[in-house]
């Protein structure tokens, strides 16, 4: 084995409380049950930086259980065939206003982790070099000012901002900073995703004809009636939130379209023109249903129907026509899997769904604080987003759908609309948007974006 290659053990003297953050770890069981590392299922460890540089693994290292209860089950081995990120983070501090009551305030305190009620406390005491904000997107502006002021690298989810104005604000305060500066758009940060968009840029598709994008997430009555903001267009103290099925839970599928067109990888297109309708089942402020066509100045067309209100569940799919090829998801398929048609052959780019979704876009945060990598979804690719969907609460008139359609099977259940997920279905198919909900025709807005 050593004329092949460099034989180095694992690391020891690991302690329970080194578990659940630090650098992704391969343990034992991934090697045990299957033959090639699956990625999706590492750990995180907080270990030496020494343990790092002597056995950081790398694409092709082989793995072998050096233990088992049985004999049989000694030597068991996995091979690496991805590229595993190496990223590394002390956790500083957290914030949460009701921190005591937060389920893991129990394990900040035995691990001697500072928890404070207000971002403003940690910022000021925690000496943090970069901080990830999660918090309702009323105070995203607030605490993103707060943490580039005090020299960090931030990482915020999406949406970054609800207003147009807002985001324009961050950019400029962002603007002589060299610290990385990250949104939360998973899809962005996905390698099949990435894959795609470079093979976009480098010209193997051609020029973009149509791009679709189809959700329909049935979301119950307490989905709204838990919450202080969800629904809302403004909070109670008068701070825009405008949440809606387009700017939360089906936010990624429209920013999506407008990222894969970016003329760089982290950048985004910016439509010139958008039509829509904005309905809404449920009794909120906002719309739960969302129908848009608009139009890019190379000439094409996007479509995007998200709805929480369709009377099934439809997982995401989408489909980007180029002309000279196409590349598709559909993620109602066991195994879904981001694929292009070009030049006659297939391309499969990866999994698009996964508990890695989550992992992937804070490692590469970090290995972006550390210098290794560029933010692909920034600032700079979120401002296309933005502008159309401040576009649909500018200039749209939120319509309720006719009472006749609504059918509400209990009293826990909310309110779905009948016929609605066949009608995007077909529409999504055809290409087009719909001239008429169940029982209700759709008016629509026109809005010039840029």
């Amino acid at each position: 084995m050593g004329d092949l290659g460099t034989i180095f053990g694992g690391v020891t003297s690991i302690k329970p409380q080194d578990y659940g953050y630090g650098t992704p770890f391969l343990p034992y069981k991934n090697v045990f049950k299957n033959s090639k590392v699956d990625v999706d299922e590492l750990v995180l460890m907080n270990v030496k930086p020494q343990d790092i540089q002597k056995r950081s693994a790398i694409y092709g290292d082989i793995f072998f259980t050096a233990s088992s209860e049985t004999p049989d089950e000694v030597a068991m081995s996995s091979v690496l065939l991805d590229d595993v990120p190496k990223a590394m983070y002390t956790l500083a501090g957290v914030a949460d206003p009701y921190i005591e009551q937060a389920s893991l305030y129990r394990y900040f305190v035995d691990n001697h982790i500072p928890a404070y009620n207000t971002v403003d406390a940690l910022l000021d005491n925690a000496g943090a070099d970069a901080v990830y904000i999660a918090s309702p997107v009323a105070y995203h502006t607030r605490q993103c000012l707060l943490a580039i002021k005090h020299r960090c690298a931030v990482f915020c989810e999406k949406p970054l901002a609800p207003r147009m104005e807002d985001v324009l604000r961050l950019q400029r305060a962002h603007a002589t900073s060299r610290l990385p500066f990250g949104v939360g758009f998973q899809w962005s940060f996905l390698p099949a995703f990435i894959r795609a968009k470079q093979d976009i840029i480098n010209g193997v598709y051609g020029r973009p004809v149509m791009l679709k994008s189809l959700v329909a997430w049935q979301r119950n009555k307490d989905y709204y009636a838990t919450s202080t903001w969800k629904g809302r267009i403004r909070d109670a103290e008068g701070n825009w939130i405008m949440d809606s099925v387009a700017t939360n839970a089906a936010a990624h599928h429209l920013h999506n379209i407008f990222f894969m067109l970016g003329d760089e990888l982290d950048a985004a297109a910016m439509p010139v023109s958008a039509k829509a309708s904005l309905r809404r089942a449920n009794p909120i402020e906002s719309f739960d249903t969302c129908s848009i066509m608009g139009a890019f100045d190379s000439g094409a067309r996007f479509l995007y129907l998200a709805t929480h209100s369709a009377d099934s569940n439809i997982q995401p799919m989408l489909s980007y026509t180029f002309e000279k090829g196409q590349i598709d998801l559909d993620m109602n398929v066991p195994q879904p899997v981001l694929r292009g048609m070009a030049g006659g052959r297939t391309i499969e780019y990866g999994r698009a769904r996964g508990p890695h979704e989550e992992r992937i876009k804070l490692i590469s945060f970090l290995e972006a604080c550390a210098g290794g990598q560029t933010m692909l979804s920034g600032i700079r690719s979120v401002i296309p987003y933005t502008r159309v969907t401040n576009a649909l609460f500018e200039t749209a008139r939120i319509r309720p759908f006719p009472s006749q359609s609504i059918m509400r099977t209990d009293p826990q259940a909310g309110c779905f609309v009948k016929g609605l997920g066949e009608l995007f279905l077909q529409c999504f198919m055809e290409n087009r948007l719909p001239m008429k909900t169940p029982n209700g025709r759709i008016r629509f807005f026109f809005s010039v974006v840029q």
